[in-house]
């Protein structure tokens, strides 16, 4: 190999080299930024968590208490209705239960008597609460609770009219008990398919 090969190989090795260098310098940096972003990240990951357990947290609260409220006014038992957050599957998922003494029930058991209807009109006035901006003050319901017992519906119509009064919000309810009360009454009656209203 002559002199002027020689050099020519070290020139083109040291450019070889500097390339490398440069790359190795690049590679370095881009993993430094990736390491920074990652942090970043999870930075990002543990505020959202929070802000999403402290979100929860304050809808179990509240969707507890309504819930409760709605069951202890019109039933002569103590219920505690409860939601826990539960990871399952890398996802949350809720467990909704009912607390009556010492039992735990799930409201999908066997639960006579109207308190599944109760706790499901409870929990649909909790998200029409829940729900900002509100477009309407009014809630329509379609024989909410039919499987109460007399007494019972005396009582829903009461906590009906006492959650209109407090909560600012009208109840149109559309039912053939004879038991429900409210502010105004009304009687649809069909004859010969000609419906009339009635004001009682």
């Amino acid at each position: 190999m002559n002199y002027s090969a020689i050099v020519e190989r070290i020139e083109r090795d040291r450019s070889t080299k500097e390339y490398l260098e440069k790359s190795l310098s690049d590679s370095k940096d881009a993993i430094t930024e990736l390491e920074e972003d990652i942090v970043d990240r999870i930075k990002v990951r543990t505020i959202l968590q929070q802000v999403a357990q402290d979100i929860q947290s304050s809808f179990k609260v509240r969707l507890s208490e309504i819930v409760t409220l709605a069951l202890c006014t019109i039933f002569d038992e103590t219920y505690i209705f409860n939601i826990d957050f539960v990871q399952k599957r890398n996802k949350t998922e809720t467990e909704i239960y009912i607390m009556k003494g010492d039992v735990r029930l799930s409201p999908l058991d066997s639960m006579g008597g109207g308190v599944l209807q109760v706790i499901s009109f409870a929990l649909r006035l909790s998200l029409f609460l829940l729900k900002t901006p509100r477009l309407r003050n009014t809630i329509i319901l379609d024989e909410p609770f039919s499987f109460l017992s007399k007494d019972h519906q005396e009582k829903a119509g009461e906590l009906l009219l006492t959650l209109s009064k407090k909560l600012g919000i009208q109840f149109i309810v559309v039912t053939h008990s004879d038991f429900m009360v409210g502010d105004s009454t009304f009687e649809v009656i069909n004859t010969n398919n000609i419906s009339k209203v009635l004001e009682l």
